[in-house]
């Protein structure tokens, strides 16, 4: 089981590392204006941590929150930014940076739950 876990989070650090050599994740970071990825990655790490103890029920119920806690964090930041709007332009900044907190979401959602069932 440790052997697959290293070799999964081997690949999505790689992935993670292609993103930034890309360009993709400096852009992303740029548009979480209410830290989503700080507080989503933690819970993806605590989540990792869960299964490495193998606490897969735990593991589970954590990444069926995780996409909640992205929309929870897109609506506030929405709620926020609705201030700011006062043209189309602006509308699709504060659409696109809102949107970082559900994209977080389900993209550590999909990869604890991948994490979980591939380790078992």
């Amino acid at each position: 089981m440790i052997g697959k876990f290293i070799v999964l989070n081997t690949i999505g650090v790689g992935l993670l590392v292609a993103g930034w050599l890309g360009g993709l994740l400096p852009v992303l970071w740029a548009a979480d204006k209410m830290y989503a990825f700080p507080v989503l990655g933690s819970l993806l790490v605590l989540g990792l941590a869960l299964v490495l103890l193998n606490r897969n029920t735990a593991a589970l119920e954590l990444a069926d929150d995780l996409p909640v806690v992205g929309l929870g964090i897109t609506i506030i930041s929405l709620l926020w930014g609705a201030n700011s709007v006062t043209d189309v332009d602006s509308l699709r900044t504060v659409l696109i940076h809102s949107t970082t907190g559900t994209l977080s979401g389900f993209v550590s959602y999909y990869w604890l739950k991948n994490v979980v069932r591939l380790c078992q």
